[in-house]
């Protein structure tokens, strides 16, 4: 059975900067320059590509600064690699990677 790969392409230019890892030395970690959009809130980010992630996790502090409240018992917990427990709350932000909108 063969699959069909869906291909989006977004009018935005990716540096790659270098970085090293303690694992496997020289690496090459995509970063973009996204902008986050919440109210009359909009805030330019350098964030890592990783079109591999389940969810996109931001500082509380940029959070809050987007207008976001966090309410009681909202507070829930993902695991990372390893046994790293982080507290979460989830929220739905506009992004806007070169000219479109998610």
């Amino acid at each position: 059975m063969s699959r069909k790969l869906r291909l989006w392409y977004y009018d935005c230019r990716v540096p790659v900067p270098v970085e090293e890892s303690k694992l496997f030395g020289t690496v090459l970690r995509p970063v973009a320059v996204v902008k986050l959009k919440q109210a009359d809130r909009v805030v330019p980010v350098e964030m890592y590509v990783d079109s591999g992630a389940d969810v996109t996790v931001i500082p509380r502090r940029l959070g809050e600064f987007l207008g976001f409240v966090i309410e009681q018992g909202e507070i829930s917990e993902i695991c990372g690699i390893g046994d790293a427990v982080v507290p979460i709350t989830v929220k739905n932000v506009r992004m806007d990677i070169g000219k479109v909108f998610r």
